[in-house]
């Protein structure tokens, strides 16, 4: 591709994202334009050095379920790298497959197990952390070092829209249309919960959970689990000491989270 048409990629995708009315609808505008150009999609991370939080997903549930099953936002080597560059970043899985760190170099194979392959990755600096914008190859054909200079200003636009959609999104009353059980559900799955673990802490079926969360995302038309579950603290749906925490402390089923850093 010229430059004068990966020109035209980007404003065509900036202007597509700047009509979007909330961060689902951002989400969902910023995926179609990437995938017109051969990306599966992209993903947005907030992290800082002890924590980290996926507000949009769009690799398939086995991966995303799997990254959170096995924390690996703990040891994901493209966050690690965010913690010292501030330049986007091209990565590929590949070249890391026979890294002197097992670790790194398992997570890279498993990665692209799962056709996360490479990608492009551009980092943003906050006062309580980092927030990482990557949009992810799913296969090893692209070259992908040609469009880091176009992924970053896409991801420019998109922190700036999230980051105002968001503000604007803190006064929303959109929470009120969910019952307390798809708030709770919502809120256990943000912790790590299985739909296992909701049904005992909730004293509910786990087909009864999986309904909870089915039926919250349908409310948002969110297509992944994380993807609603980023959008409900997004939007003020949960909040992470307002759904019943306290009535599950005595429960031992999986590790809660210390409360105060929260």
């Amino acid at each position: 591709m010229s430059e004068a048409e990966k020109f035209s990629f980007v404003e065509r995708a900036i202007r597509r994202i700047r009509t979007a009315g909330s961060l689902r609808e951002l989400g969902k505008l910023a995926t179609a334009a990437l995938q017109d150009q051969g990306f599966s999609g992209f993903t947005l991370l907030e992290a800082s050095a002890e924590t980290f939080f996926l507000h949009y997903g769009t690799y398939s549930d086995t991966w995303l379920d799997r990254y959170r099953e096995r924390e690996y936002g703990l040891i994901d080597p493209v966050l690690k790298k965010l913690y010292s560059e501030t330049n986007a970043w091209s990565w590929n899985a590949r070249d890391h497959f026979n890294d002197s760190d097992k670790v790194v170099a398992d997570f890279f194979k498993d990665a692209s197990i799962h056709s996360v392959c490479q990608g492009i990755s551009v980092p943003f600096r906050r006062q309580d952390g980092y927030r990482l914008f990557t949009a992810v190859s799913p296969n090893f054909e692209k070259q992908i070092e040609e469009w880091v200079a176009p992924i970053k200003l896409i991801a420019e636009n998109f922190n700036l829209l999230f980051t105002c959609i968001h503000e604007q999104d803190k006064t929303s009353p959109a929470q009120h249309s969910f019952s307390m059980r798809e708030r709770q559900a919502l809120f256990l799955s943000a912790i790590g919960a299985t739909s296992a673990d909701m049904g005992e802490l909730l004293g509910i079926t786990k087909r009864t959970a999986e309904q909870h969360i089915a039926s919250a995302k349908e409310k948002m038309g969110a297509r992944t689990q994380a993807a609603a579950v980023g959008y409900a603290i997004d939007a003020g749906i949960i909040q992470l000491m307002d759904t019943g925490l306290s009535q599950f402390m005595e429960q031992k089923l999986f590790r809660m989270p210390d409360p105060r850093k929260l």
